[in-house]
């Protein structure tokens, strides 16, 4: 074994414990020190050298990492969320706390936080500061709106606004509301103050070396501004530590797993990590989502760039675009689609589930004794000796849509309605006068309608509805594929 001292120390604002593994003779031993940082650093030169120390990252900040470095003791900052624990440890004590941080870290078991500088950390305070204002203005607000709300106080239109400001100062009241109505207002008004001070102190800090470089090339992404520049650039400090692909794990963007043997169960993403890293970047990637248009405050941020950087953030906003819709379509047929359904399943593609038990002959499906109900067949119904629905392949009308008890209507019509100018579901009352986008008729794909005539499957072609298909009325009249990408609300525009 080597010489020297391995150290774990569970510090806390008061009162700290330290344990010492001796590397020459392996006794570890515990003992009280000083929690303050020059006391404990000179009680920490007395050990045998070579002193290695380690304590848990917490509300006590750097102060013990800096001072050690200062005396030249080498000083490991560990991650608390990455220390190992075993499951049937219930008792905790710090006398415990420190042998297992000195025991760990003569094993390097530890992770190791990076310690910022100490213009880092005050960036970090200042943006940090900001971050929670914004949640006193954000509380402050509800309180207030809310306290209006309960004497019928509403503002019809966009709130917080100038001209909801101007509605809220020339409210007045008599008696004891007005005192209420005083100090949420006033509340309102003075985190409000603060938050733009805290901007101003942003701007500011931004606009100066170490910061100005690092923070002019993010602003020329969109969604990302001066604030959330300057946020990113102090929350992960050295950006060169992280590789592409780890970026997005060390901030907790990444699907969770429970995996064991052939099976691979993913689930919601970590949420690990800086969660105001994570949620400025979710907050910027919800800018995507509109198509690329000329902004003149995108335009003023990116002056001054050079021009591989101004060409890099315009393909990056491309892709992202690009992704954002991919991935919000592919989410849209997956909740569309009638998974349970035996229709959609590979083993049993081409055709309809079982239908139920066929009506009595004289009374259409749909119908009572004695009644008729709402959505009812214009006619009696046939049964199916086979005991299954028909198919599309077949030329006949199916008894039932797959994922539905009753057949839609839209595949009922006896009636002739030209649709060919129609490119969304038509608003009308009338079951017949639609136009759907569907999936593209394969084999392994079928089309849903649901009985109002809402499309159940996701967008890729057009298709129409309501007129007769090789001698069956209501079947598809015409299936047309186009690639033409979507425009600002997501609708894809087709000639049939």
């Amino acid at each position: 074994m080597g010489d020297g001292s391995w150290v774990g120390v569970d510090l806390h604002a008061r009162s700290a414990v330290a344990g010492v593994l001796d590397a020459a003779s392996g006794e570890l031993w515990t003992e009280r020190v000083p929690a303050a940082s020059e006391p404990l650093v000179v009680w920490l030169s007395g050990l045998p050298q070579p002193v290695r120390v380690a304590y848990e990252a917490g509300p006590t900040g750097f102060a013990l990492a800096r001072a050690c470095a200062r005396a030249g003791i080498e000083c490991l900052v560990a991650a608390p969320g990455r220390i190992p624990r075993a499951p049937a440890e219930r008792v905790k004590t710090d006398r415990r706390d420190a042998e297992r941080l000195a025991r760990l870290l003569r094993l390097g078991e530890l992770t190791a936080v990076r310690v910022p500088s100490e213009l880092e950390e005050q960036a970090r305070d200042l943006v940090r500061a900001r971050e929670d204002v914004r949640g006193d203005l954000m509380r402050a607000r509800h309180r207030l709106s809310k306290l209006l709300l309960r004497h019928e106080l509403l503002w019809q239109r966009s709130a917080w606004t100038r001209e909801h400001d101007r509605w809220l100062r020339g409210l007045r009241f008599a008696g004891p509301f007005a005192i209420c109505f005083d100090e949420s207002y006033g509340a309102v008004l003075q985190a409000k103050a603060r938050r733009d001070s805290l901007d101003r102190a942003i701007a500011t800090l931004a606009a100066a070396p170490p910061y100005a470089d690092a923070v002019g090339r993010l602003c020329c992404l969109r969604g990302v501004s001066t604030l959330t520049a300057l946020a990113l650039t102090v929350e992960l400090g050295d950006w060169t530590r992280f590789e592409p692909a780890g970026l997005g794990a060390f901030l907790g963007l990444v699907p969770s797993e429970r995996s064991s043997g052939e099976q691979r169960r993913q689930g919601r993403i970590t949420k690990t990590g800086n969660g105001h890293a994570r949620r400025l970047l979710v907050e910027a990637a919800w800018h995507q989502r509109r198509p690329l248009r000329p902004s003149l405050a995108l335009a003023a941020r990116r002056n001054g760039q050079p021009a591989a950087v101004r060409a890099q953030a315009e393909a990056v906003a491309r892709r992202l675009h690009r992704r954002w819709w991919t991935s919000s379509s592919a989410a849209r047929d997956a909740r569309s689609s009638p998974s349970r359904s035996r229709a959609s399943s590979p083993a049993t593609a081409g055709s309809w589930r079982r239908c139920r038990k066929p009506a009595p002959a004289g009374r259409g499906r749909g119908e009572r004794a004695g009644d008729h109900t709402r959505g009812a067949t214009r006619g009696p119904t046939t049964s199916n000796p086979t005991g299954r629905c028909s198919t599309l392949e077949s030329g006949s009308a199916p008894d039932r849509t797959p994922g539905h008890a009753v057949p839609t209507r839209a595949y009922q019509s006896d009636r002739r309605v030209d649709d060919s100018r129609r490119a969304l579901p038509a608003q009308g009352k009338g079951p017949h006068r639609r136009a759907f986008l569907a999936r593209p008729l394969t084999d392994t794909h079928s089309i849903s309608v649901g009985a109002r005539g809402q499309l159940l499957h996701g967008p890729a072609v057009a298709v129409r509805v309501g007129e007769e298909h090789e001698g069956a009325p209501g079947k598809l009249l015409h299936v047309a594929d186009f690639d033409s990408p979507p425009n600002e609300r997501g609708v894809r525009r087709f000639d049939v």
